[in-house]
């Protein structure tokens, strides 16, 4: 996971958004990011391994 957030806090310093922010708010809003887009993730593998019949 700490590679996914070092690689979003690239991507963020790359908009122009943010890059008035300091590094660790950056840091911070990364790691949100990260894990909101792993607990997505994971639901849909649940969603997707649930029968519904």
């Amino acid at each position: 996971m700490l590679d996914e957030v070092k690689d979003m806090v690239e991507v963020l310093q790359e908009e122009e958004l943010f890059q008035d922010l300091p590094k660790e708010k950056l840091i911070d809003y990364a790691m949100q990011l990260v894990i909101a887009r792993n607990i997505k993730s994971g639901l849909h593998g649940i969603e997707s391994s649930v029968d519904y019949s």
